[in-house]
């Protein structure tokens, strides 16, 4: 059984890799990334999985490329991301997920639409609102 906390600090890479690989100004930043998760990983075993995918599927070459998703140009680079993640969860026995619904996740959303349904009615404090300390 994998320990709950590596698993969300896991998650929280995976959440980076496919929001930056999603959004096409952030398409570099998620390139650098993926070069450096290939090597400073927490776990060197997933470290030295990551590093036999990039030999097989080199993500240099979704760079400047394109993809429609949704009648969006997304960096191909997202749907390599996809694949890198798809490839672990099929070794883990998880979901695979299509790029579609992954794209429906990790996608930018528009300044008025919440990210989850738990926050649709949410109304948090102003900036004026929040509490200052002295």
């Amino acid at each position: 059984m994998q320990d709950p906390t590596l698993a969300k600090e896991a998650s929280g890479y995976w959440d980076c890799i496919h929001r930056l690989s999603a959004d096409p100004d952030a398409e570099m930043l998620a390139l650098s990334l993926i070069h450096w998760l290939k090597d400073n990983f927490f776990c060197p075993v997933c470290r030295k999985h990551m590093a036999l995918f990039m030999e097989t599927y080199h993500p240099n070459s979704c760079i400047g490329r394109r993809i429609i998703l949704q009648g969006q140009s997304v960096p191909k680079i997202f749907e390599w991301g996809v694949q890198l993640h798809n490839n672990v969860n099929r070794n883990k026995k998880s979901r695979i997920y299509t790029i579609e619904e992954a794209y429906e996740r990790y996608r930018k959303k528009a300044e008025d639409e919440p990210c989850t349904l738990s926050c649709m009615n949410a109304v948090g404090p102003t900036v004026e609102e929040v509490p200052r300390t002295p």
